[in-house]
């Protein structure tokens, strides 16, 4: 695609921009993979003896992004150099942020190198060389920045307001608060992708023994989570890989007091609205659901 100037990449520290500025930096002319669809792949089977075949469905492939560019500069040309092998290298534990601003947004993906080169030409006296990048990522989907809304246990008592000053045009100025307020206990997240997303959620503590369900308000999908988490430990729930990754404290497996977990996620350039209930007595548990939103 066409850059433009205010575009930049950003792989693991090191930002390439848009434009030739004054040199000082890489600087790149086209990005190919992210904008577009990735390839896709689909299971074919033939119709014997018709035409056509079978429907099925239809998969992305993962995503490739090629980025190219030039490094301009008579004085640092080694420096720019040095700083791009330094951050083109293999391995790795795992996808690494893959970050792109372009046409007004900034968008992330997890994404593994492929290939790198900054073969020298004829312009590598003068300070100039081209350089290509190319990164496989595994998830199609680019996501948008995190998002978190928190909410503690329902309580439905409330609190009560005693007026004592005013400041003349009807507004409190001093006042004495009784008991608690009240809280709903429910949330409203919303995907503005246009692919679905699903959310992590954590509980933290003090939970009793008994747990605490979160429900997606209207359609029956619920989890449950049977046991207690002490005074400032958490558990973290995942909905995109299931019960089996429940840890406490991001050690501790707590995947068997999970004994629901209906799948749930939010629908593309959609919102759900969850809802958690205590399933002992009242505590100050704080519930704080992530999301972030997806797209193609």
């Amino acid at each position: 695609m066409t850059v433009l100037s205010a575009s930049s990449v950003t792989w693991r520290g090191l930002t390439f921009v848009g434009s030739r500025g004054d040199g000082s930096r890489p600087w790149f002319d086209t990005i190919e993979g992210w904008e577009e669809l990735p390839d896709t792949r689909r299971d074919s089977t033939p119709r014997p003896g018709n035409h056509g075949s079978f429907d099925s469905a239809v998969w992305s492939d993962e995503r490739v992004v090629v980025l190219s560019g030039a490094c301009m500069s008579a004085t640092d040309r080694d420096a720019q150099l040095m700083a791009l092998s330094s951050v083109m290298t293999l391995g790795g534990s795992g996808p690494e942020d893959l970050t792109v601003t372009h046409a007004g947004r900034t968008l992330t993906a997890g994404a593994r190198l492929k290939r790198f080169k900054a073969p020298p030409g004829r312009d590598w006296a003068s300070g100039r060389f081209t350089w290509a990048v190319e990164w496989a990522c595994p998830d199609p989907l680019r996501y948008s920045n995190p998002v978190t809304q928190t909410t503690g246990f329902p309580v439905q008592s409330g609190g009560l307001e005693y007026d004592l000053y005013t400041d003349g045009a009807g507004v409190d100025t001093g006042f004495l608060e009784y008991g608690i307020a009240g809280a709903s206990g429910r949330v409203t997240i919303t995907n503005l992708g246009n692919a679905d997303a699903w959310i992590t959620y954590t509980m933290t503590g003090p939970v009793p023994a008994e747990g605490f369900e979160v429900a997606v308000v209207g359609t029956g999908q619920l989890h449950r989570f049977q046991g207690g988490i002490p005074a400032n430990s958490s558990i973290l729930v995942d909905t995109a890989t299931g019960a089996e990754t429940i840890l406490m404290d991001g050690v501790s497996d707590r995947s068997g007091q999970m004994t629901r977990m209906d799948p749930f996620y939010v629908p593309a350039n959609s919102s759900i609205e969850l809802a958690v209930t205590n399933l002992g007595t009242f505590t100050s548990a704080v519930a704080a659901f992530t999301i972030r939103s997806g797209s193609w």
